[in-house]
């Protein structure tokens, strides 16, 4: 029988995480208009903040678990900017993408522990969405809503977004050119 560290170790390999990434110590990294942040397994790219809402893009070691969400900013005493019913659509280099469409509502609590409605996108779309955006200048989210016109929530530069991306595909473990699809 194997020593139970050796065990351990053949698991969490197997799992896509290895003993040296549980060990490693969060970072956090800048690069013009996006950050990176590697925790406990989990990378993460984001942009906006400073009064506006944010664009997060994030995956487990090995490129695994990808996951991209947008997250309104909330204020206490206004009412929440999504409503469970919106819809979206991402708009990238001013042209309508098919991704809107893979993105849902989703209510939650947000870091103050304030209810929010906030938007994520079908994890099978993600390395498809990583692509595109590798390859643009902009993107922004539009929400359409029922008895109202269209309206551009939050408009974000992809200016760092390239570099972040290839800065947590270092950090996790996985080739940024060949995205796992679930």
């Amino acid at each position: 029988m194997p020593p139970c560290g050796l065990l351990v170790a053949l698991i969490l390999t197997l799992f896509g995480t290895s003993l040296v990434a549980l060990e490693r110590p969060a970072q956090i990294w800048d690069h013009k208009d996006w950050h990176a942040s590697y925790e406990q397994g989990r990378c993460a790219i984001w942009t906006g903040g400073d009064g506006a809402g944010t664009y997060e893009i994030a995956f487990d070691m090995g490129g695994m678990n990808a996951s991209a969400r947008y997250l309104p900013i909330v204020y206490s005493n206004l009412p929440l900017p999504l409503q469970p019913e919106d819809e979206f659509v991402l708009i990238i280099d001013h042209h309508m993408s098919q991704f809107g469409s893979e993105m849902s509502v989703y209510d939650g609590r947000d870091s103050y522990d304030r209810q929010m409605v906030a938007a994520g996108m079908t994890a099978g779309f993600v390395p498809d969405l990583v692509v595109a955006l590798r390859q643009s200048e902009s993107v922004a989210v539009q929400v359409m809503r029922d008895g109202e016109a269209p309206f551009i929530a939050d408009d974000f530069s992809l200016s760092g977004f390239g570099a972040s991306y290839l800065k947590i595909s270092e950090w996790c473990q996985f080739d940024p050119n060949a995205l796992f699809r679930s």
